[in-house]
């Protein structure tokens, strides 16, 4: 069986095929135009063919993270308490009182979900703290 790559297109063959063989890179899709082609290139990538990465960093996508650069795309690095595609979302808020730092009896209350006040009993005095 042979095998032959066709150049041209058109009715009569008469109109060359720049996109043959995909020129474009990346996952970049080709249009004829005429005289040449263009390539429409994915989301992380630009240049003529498709051929340069997009360093999404630039644009500081992560909002509480370190923006690290990959291949047509980024990844943010999210300190602990926070996650999601750019570190937007606390993952969990930690109820001050949760670990029972009144002590003799005291009443804790959360204030701005990160200050704990506690209320002593009689004869003892108020104390305000923050976590």
């Amino acid at each position: 069986m042979q095998m032959f790559i066709s150049f041209f297109a058109g009715e009569r063959c008469d109109r060359r095929n720049y996109c043959e063989g995909n020129p474009c890179r990346n996952g970049g899709s080709c249009i004829s135009t005429t005289g040449g082609y263009r390539c429409g290139c994915p989301e992380g990538f630009h240049g003529n063919k498709c051929e340069l990465d997009i360093n999404e960093c630039h644009l500081n996508p992560c909002v509480r993270g370190k923006c690290i650069n990959e291949f047509g795309s980024y990844r943010c690095d999210c300190p602990h308490d926070f996650t999601g595609r750019n570190c937007e979302t606390l993952l969990f808020n930690i109820d001050p009182c949760s670990t029972s730092p009144c002590h003799n009896n005291a009443k804790c209350y959360t204030y701005r979900d990160k200050y704990y006040s506690c209320e002593c009993r009689p004869g003892n005095l108020f104390s305000f703290y923050y976590n």
